[in-house]
């Protein structure tokens, strides 16, 4: 059997390739992708904040309307249920709102 022989491309036609074999995109595209990307991790720490200071308004929101209700002579244990379930709200918020927050910070990390 005969070996065909692979003709080695020359190096002025690997010009779009970098050294590992992958394409290099156009310059516009790059600056478009780093342009947008930019502006959407903006928006999502922007998104972030704005989670953060809602869960902080409804955690001083609960303190001030809902805490007050334990003392009155109306039923203690559905205004404790109340205080309970905007507790646990709050927490979920404020973690969504952190974990997007570090999220963010630790990809603009990794590029």
């Amino acid at each position: 059997m005969h070996r065909l022989a692979v003709k080695e491309p020359l190096k002025s036609d690997r010009r779009d390739e970098d050294e590992s074999g992958v394409k290099q995109h156009p310059v516009i595209e790059r600056s478009i992708n780093a342009y947008l990307g930019n502006t959407i991790l903006l928006f999502l720490s922007a998104l972030s904040v704005v989670v953060l200071v809602a869960a902080a308004i409804a955690a001083f929101d609960t303190v001030v309307r809902d805490f007050p209700k334990l003392w009155q002579n109306i039923d203690e244990y559905s205004a404790l249920q109340r205080i309970v379930e905007n507790i646990l709200l709050v927490a979920i918020t404020a973690e969504l709102g952190l974990l997007s927050c570090f999220i963010e910070r630790m990809r603009r990390l990794k590029l």
